[in-house]
């Protein structure tokens, strides 16, 4: 069970003025209960990437295939499930507040499993479990979406994809805008969604430090191309590919490399803040041992 990604290739305004290829020839696989982050500076063709796991684009050239069913097979014997399995992909764009247009919060986060044949009370089930799980209060569902706070319009648009019951959630830049408040809220959804319901995340951040907490996989984009896969951990270790992607290590693993270059011998994979307090902790506690000697 994954998303493979088989030499996908994708261009833009094919024989236009303006043609531009936006991937070249990727491929990777996202394994299912994994957390994985993908990063890349601007243009590195990280969206468009993403956009291709639930058919919104289709590849110039190359295979998407979601549990093993090619999403993008128009053939008549395929089409049903082709159909259901981009279906098992969740897609919240960055800003997706920006998305909302129903009247309340319940008819928004309604509105996708209505469209899926859901009604009764079984919609209605559908659309207070996603409220309960993105921690929105139930009397917030006869509100308009547009008198909540930022926070808020970024978990109802989160609840109206979560009542899909999708497999495969992917996020782009999920706490771009928020508070410091809204963020962590934020990120302790998405941790509880993937704990406690299994359902697979892929998330693109810009944020080093996020990602060093959050996730158990790290792509890295460039130009098009998959330059790094990996765990985080040993992703931050190439500095010099992070470098060329126009992306740097977490401010913790920076602080370390500066403390290690002074002579204080720190643990250099510490990647976290509450890992490079411990490194310290031991660097510190092993020179002081070293000079009572």
């Amino acid at each position: 069970m994954a998303i493979e990604i088989k030499d996908v290739s994708y261009t833009y305004m094919p024989g236009m003025p303006f043609e531009r290829q936006a991937l070249r020839q990727v491929s990777l696989t996202i394994k299912k209960d994994s957390f994985t982050a993908i990063a890349g500076h601007t243009g590195s063709g990280k969206s468009t990437l993403v956009q291709h796991f639930n058919g919104l684009l289709a590849p110039t050239q190359g295979q998407v295939l979601v549990d093993g069913v090619d999403i993008n097979d128009k053939s008549k014997a395929n089409r049903k499930q082709a159909k259901a399995a981009r279906q098992s992909v969740g897609m919240v764009f960055q800003y997706p507040e920006q998305q909302l247009f129903e009247e309340t919060v319940a008819a928004d986060i309604a509105f996708g499993p209505k469209n899926q044949g859901l009604t009764g009370e079984a919609l209605q089930d559908r659309v207070r479990e996603a409220m309960h799980f993105v921690h929105l209060a139930p009397e917030l569902a006869e509100r308009s979406p547009f008198q909540l706070s930022g926070g808020q319009m970024r978990r109802v648009a989160i609840a109206g994809v979560l009542a899909l019951n999708p497999k495969y959630l992917v996020l782009d830049e999920p706490t771009a805008g928020l508070d410091p408040r809204g963020r962590e809220q934020l990120i302790a959804n998405i941790q509880e969604l993937h704990a406690q319901k299994g359902v697979t995340i892929i998330f693109i951040s810009h944020n080093m430090d996020d990602i060093a907490r959050l996730a158990d996989t790290l792509v890295v984009m460039a130009q098009g191309e998959k330059v790094a896969a990996g765990t985080p951990r040993d992703v931050f270790q190439q500095t010099e590919l992070l470098s060329q992607a126009g992306l740097q290590p977490p401010e913790a693993m920076q602080l370390l490399a500066v403390l290690r270059a002074r002579g204080l011998k720190v643990d250099p994979t510490a990647m976290t803040v509450p890992e490079a307090v411990q490194a310290i902790q031991r660097a510190l506690t092993e020179r002081g041992r070293r000079h009572a000697e």
